[in-house]
């Protein structure tokens, strides 16, 4: 149902897929297959949550949760948003291909 949605023409899209599949492939890590399994099971989905946010703007409504604070101002979502897509990309490019090992 996530693929049948997919439109080429906005990035929430792409986004909502790849939130299904952090959930999911977190799902599959959380049984044990490899040392530090529940560790990198929490990072999918936490990237998974990280993309929610982005996609849907949640954090334009209410206070961050499990992000370090930021200061309040007239940029503050701005700021939210940008440091939401730093924290995804830093976590995704530095254990994407260490996830399966």
């Amino acid at each position: 149902p996530v693929i049948w949605s997919d439109r080429d023409y906005d990035w929430a899209y792409l986004a909502r897929i790849m939130e299904y599949k952090f959930q999911r492939m977190s799902k599959l890590l959380k049984n044990g297959h490899h040392i530090l399994s529940e560790r990198d099971s929490r990072r999918m989905l936490v990237c998974a949550e990280l993309l929610k946010r982005l996609r849907t703007e949640e954090y334009l409504y209410h206070e961050v949760i499990d992000i370090p604070v930021i200061p309040h101002n007239a940029k503050r979502d701005d700021m939210i948003g940008k440091y939401y897509q730093e924290y995804l990309g830093t976590i995704i490019g530095k254990h994407l291909r260490s996830w399966w090992d």
